[in-house]
């Protein structure tokens, strides 16, 4: 579900002290309780083996840098000369396309072109004539195809108000929420 989504989004980003409303679902949700205790194993995994690392020595470090700049001043030229190489094909390619459009051009006269005789010889066109069904009908087609898709939007909109409602009450501090969103009396 989209608000699953967003929860394990708050998870990721606040794994140390979550949120009232995002801990109070991780205890009802057994997918973001999976993914909670998921991420918490993982930082806890990452934080003992910090611990244990040896490190490299400056020397290794400096061969895998330059190791790494070098494939990116040779890419470089090559990439220029490939970008060469296609505008040079595609360059050829408009030429030679071009030349046999004008080389197969039919002259005027030539027995390729379609003149008035043989205009003449060919059956006319007889307009397509199609009975549609009476208006009523059409209307209650509409309202037939119509109502899954209203039905659609709407759910589509309810699952938006209470993404939003999830987001405002989550991610929010309590004075601005009832600042921005409670009504005022007058």
């Amino acid at each position: 579900m989209i608000v699953c989504w967003f929860y394990k989004k708050i998870i990721v980003h606040n794994l140390d002290e979550l949120p009232a409303r995002a801990r109070l679902h991780v205890e009802t949700c057994p997918n973001c309780r999976r993914h909670y205790e998921s991420e918490t194993d993982i930082a806890r995994r990452l934080a003992t083996d910090k611990a244990e690392r040896l490190s490299a020595s400056p020397f290794l470090h400096a061969r895998i840098m330059a190791s790494l700049n070098r494939p990116q001043r040779e890419a470089s030229g090559a990439g220029k000369r490939r970008r060469l190489g296609w505008a040079v094909a595609l360059g050829v390619t408009c030429l030679l396309l071009f030349g046999i459009f004008v080389r197969w051009q039919p002259s005027p006269g030539s027995p390729g072109v379609h003149n008035a005789a043989v205009a003449s010889s060919t059956p006319p066109v007889r307009p397509l004539i199609v009975q549609l069904p009476p208006i009523p009908e059409i209307n209650q087609w509409i309202e037939k195809l119509d109502a899954p898709l209203e039905t659609e939007m709407q759910l589509v909109v309810s699952d938006a108000r209470t993404t939003m409602n999830s987001l405002v009450e989550s991610l929010l501090p309590d004075t601005v929420r009832t600042v921005l969103f409670e009504p005022s009396e007058n």
